[in-house]
């Protein structure tokens, strides 16, 4: 992405940038005898309820603390569970993302969407040391962020 920007700036010479985040996407799929709860946090697990879960949200906000062009960023921590075919959350439909073969599941399975994106806004001079920074200590905040989401179960599973 570094060496994409910098092409870009050696040939448009950009002012500055506004905003600098990472957003990842990832599919929680038990195995066919556990349950995606199992993967996730308690805190995750949002209303127990005696019926099947079609769909549910859970969505939490959380200023940060970040390193090089300012002191603050927002993480934002969402979980998708839903009983359903694989899909990318609904705010990235009309991007024309292309879901990868492994992840094309047309058929209803009980699944989870980790959706985490940190970002920080403003208007910051682009400097490639300081984006890359960043970019460093935006991901520490989403791997916090994802660490705190699931299971001692989730991790030696994917171990």
């Amino acid at each position: 992405m570094l060496k994409g920007l910098n092409i870009v700036q050696n040939v448009v010479s950009l002012d500055h940038i506004n905003r600098i985040g990472l957003r990842y996407l990832d599919a929680v799929f038990p195995k066919e005898e556990e349950k995606v709860d199992q993967y996730l946090s308690n805190s995750i697990h949002g209303i127990i309820f005696d019926a099947q879960l079609n769909c549910s949200l859970t969505e939490s906000v959380f200023q940060t603390i970040c390193k090089s062009y300012q002191n603050y960023g927002t993480l934002i921590a969402r979980v998708y569970r839903k009983n359903s075919p694989l899909e990318f959350p609904p705010d990235l439909l009309p991007w024309g993302l292309i879901m990868m073969s492994r992840f094309n599941i047309s058929e209803k399975i009980a699944h989870a969407v980790i959706d985490t994106d940190h970002y920080i806004e403003g208007q910051f001079p682009l400097e490639l040391k300081l984006i890359k920074e960043q970019v460093f200590s935006l991901h520490s905040g989403i791997r916090a962020a994802f660490d705190a989401v699931i299971t001692d179960h989730a991790k030696s599973v994917w171990s």
